[in-house]
C-alpha cells in the first residue's frame, strides 16, 4: 500500500479486510473503530494507495472543521489532492478531493456548476451522520456510476440500508491495551428528571423538554463544584450543553468565578461576553489555547461531538443528557485519546448517561441492522442490575462491594436526581428507572421499529406529505421485510394506508 508507514494493528487488519472485499468485487463496505482508533489514518491510506494505482477519490466530510483536520492529515502523508467546499479555492483535476456533501449538492445536484467528481473510490467520515436525503443524493450518483462506498463510523447505527459489509478495525478495550484509548473514570454527581422527556426519531432527547427540566443555577453550582473536585489541577476540559444559548450561558459563568472559558458553535466563538465569526485561523487558535490551558473550558452543544481530534482533553463535562447512543459516545469519544503524561481521563455526567449507555470503555457488539432501539435491547441482558454509584465520591462501577475510587463500601444502587425545584432527590436506581420507562419496556421491537419509521417520514424533508404506505416501503427498506399487522398505530384501511402521514395523525388525534 505504497510506501511504509507505522499503522497500529487494528489499522492494518481493517485495511487489509478493506482491501480483500474491494478485490472480491464488494461495494458498499462499513468500517467501524472507536473514537480516536484513527479512521482518519486509515482514511489517508486508501486514498494513497487509490492515486498510486491511478484511480479517483472522493472523500467526503460534512464540517468545516473535519474537511481543514483532514486536508491536514493528508498533507503530513504527502497526499495532493483538492478540495471541493464552500470558503476553500476548488483545485477540480487532482485525482483525490476532500468533497463537502452540502458544497456537492448544491453545485453538482442543484445548480448544476460542477460535475461530479469521476471517483472510483468513495469515501465517507462519520457515516453514521449522513443518512439524510441530500447526502444519499449525492453518494448514490457515485455509486450507480460504479464507485466503491466505504464508510467510516465509530458508531454504525441505522446504517444497514447503505452499507452491505462490516469491517471491525478494533473495539475500546482492545485499543486501550494497546494504548491508543486511555481508561475513562466515570462520576454521576446527579441528573435531571427524565421521566416525562419526550424523544424524537433518533432516539434523542426533545431539546426543548431537556431544557426545561434542567435548572441552570442549580446545576452550574454542581457543575463547578465537581469540577473542582475531579480535575484539582484545572487540565483541559470540554464541555456539552442542551444548547447554544446554554453552553454560552455556562462560559459566562465559569468566567465570573475566573475560570477562563470560551464556547465555539458553527458559525461563531464566545468569550468574555463577546462573538467572534468562527474561521479557520481562529478555531486553530482556540484549541492551541485550550491545548496549552490557556482556556480550561472549551464549551459547545454539538459542533465538537464528532470527528475533532483533541488528544489533550483530561476532562469532559455532560451537562445535558444523551437519549442518543450513537451521540453519546461520539461526544465522549473526543475524550479517550492517548496523550502523554495521561493514564486515565474523566468524564463527569450530569445527565444520567452512564445508566442509559454504560461506560464509554465497554465494548459492544455492533450489528449493521441496529438501530438505536435495537442496540439498546439487544444490549441489555435479562436481570442484568444498573451500575452502583458511590454515594461519596459518585464514581460509577459495575459491580463490587467496594468502591475503587474512594473505597467507601456499599451495595445500594441510588441516583441522585434534580428535581423541577431546582433540589436533589436520592431515589432508588430501579424504582427511578421503572417509572421513566413505564409504558415502554413492553413495546416490542417490531413496533419501535415502525414507530421510528413514522416519525421518521413525519419530521422528514417531505414534512409527512408521504403516504402511509410509503412508511410501510421504508420500513421494508431498513429492515429487509415488510412490517407485521396490527401494530399500534398502523392504517386498518385502504383509505388510511393512502394517506399523508401528517393528515393520518390528525385523523389519529381527533379519534
Amino acid at each position: 500500500m505504497g510506501k511504509e508507514v507505522k499503522l497500529w494493528g487494528h489499522q492494518s487488519r481493517g485495511l487489509n479486510d478493506v482491501w480483500r472485499l474491494l478485490q472480491r468485487g464488494h461495494k458498499r463496505i462499513c468500517v467501524t473503530s472507536p473514537t480516536g482508533g484513527g479512521k482518519t489514518r486509515c482514511m489517508t491510506e486508501l486514498v494513497r494507495y487509490a492515486c498510486s494505482q491511478n484511480e479517483k477519490v472522493a472523500l467526503y466530510t460534512n464540517r468545516v472543521m473535519l474537511t481543514e483536520q483532514t486536508s491536514r492529515m493528508l498533507n503530513k502523508h504527502d497526499v495532493d489532492h483538492g478540495i471541493r467546499a464552500s470558503g476553500f479555492n476548488p483545485q477540480l483535476l487532482r485525482d483525490a478531493q476532500i468533497c463537502s456533501l452540502m458544497t456537492e449538492y448544491s453545485r453538482v445536484i442543484r445548480s448544476q456548476k460542477w460535475g461530479l467528481h469521476e471517483a472510483n473510490l468513495v469515501l465517507v467520515d462519520e457515516a453514521h451522520a449522513q443518512k439524510a436525503k441530500v447526502a444519499q443524493q449525492v453518494i448514490s450518483r457515485h455509486v450507480d456510476a460504479g464507485a466503491a462506498l466505504v464508510g467510516f463510523t465509530a458508531t454504525p447505527i441505522a446504517i444497514g440500508h447503505m452499507y452491505e459489509d462490516l469491517v471491525i478495525a478494533g473495539t475500546t478495550p482492545e485499543l486501550m491495551r494497546e494504548g491508543v484509548l486511555l481508561p475513562c473514570l466515570t462520576y454521576g454527581p446527579d441528573e435531571p428528571d427524565l421521566r416525562h422527556v419526550g424523544r424524537v426519531a433518533t432516539g434523542e432527547y426533545n431539546q426543548n423538554d431537556v431544557r426545561r427540566v434542567i435548572h441552570k443555577q442549580a446545576l452550574y453550582g454542581r457543575v463547578i463544584k465537581w469540577w473542582k473536585k475531579l480535575n484539582p489541577q484545572c487540565l483541559p476540559t470540554i464541555l456539552f450543553a442542551p444548547g447554544i444559548p446554554e453552553s454560552k450561558w455556562f462560559v459566562t459563568q465559569f468566567e465570573s468565578d475566573g475560570i477562563t472559558a470560551a464556547h465555539i458553535d458553527g458559525k461563531n466563538i464566545f468569550q468574555n461576553g463577546k462573538d467572534y465569526k468562527s474561521t479557520a485561523k481562529a478555531r486553530r487558535s482556540l484549541l492551541e489555547a485550550s491545548k496549552s490551558g490557556e482556556i480550561k473550558i472549551v464549551s459547545n452543544r454539538f459542533v465538537l461531538r464528532e470527528g475533532i481530534d483533541a488528544p489533550w482533553l483530561y476532562h469532559c463535562i455532560m451537562a445535558t443528557p444523551f437519549g442518543s447512543l450513537t451521540q453519546f459516545l461520539q461526544a465522549g469519544g473526543r475524550l479517550l485519546r492517548s496523550h502523554e503524561g495521561m493514564d486515565h481521563v474523566v468524564l463527569q455526567d450530569h445527565g444520567g448517561s452512564w445508566f442509559s449507555h454504560g461506560c464509554l470503555n465497554d465494548e459492544r457488539d455492533w450489528k449493521l441492522e441496529d438501530d438505536e432501539y435495537t442496540i439498546r435491547e439487544r444490549s441489555r441482558k435479562p436481570g442484568e442490575k444498573p451500575p452502583l454509584r458511590c454515594p461519596i465520591c459518585t464514581a460509577i462501577r459495575e459491580a463490587g462491594k467496594s468502591c475503587p475510587q474512594c473505597g467507601y463500601e456499599f451495595t445500594a444502587r441510588w441516583r441522585a436526581v434534580l428535581q423541577s425545584d431546582g433540589s436533589l432527590k436520592q431515589m432508588r436506581a430501579e424504582e427511578f428507572h421503572e417509572a421513566a420507562t413505564k409504558g415502554r419496556l413492553q413495546v416490542s421491537a417490531e413496533q419501535k421499529l415502525w414507530n421510528s419509521c413514522y416519525y421518521a417520514t413525519l419530521n422528514g424533508p417531505s414534512g409527512g406529505k408521504k403516504t402511509m404506505r410509503q412508511v410501510a416501503i421504508y420500513f421494508k427498506h431498513r429492515c429487509g421485510r415488510w412490517p407485521k399487522q396490527g401494530l399500534m398505530g398502523m392504517p386498518q384501511s385502504k383509505a388510511e394506508w393512502n394517506m399523508p402521514a401528517h393528515v393520518f395523525r390528525e385523523i389519529r388525534r381527533r379519534t
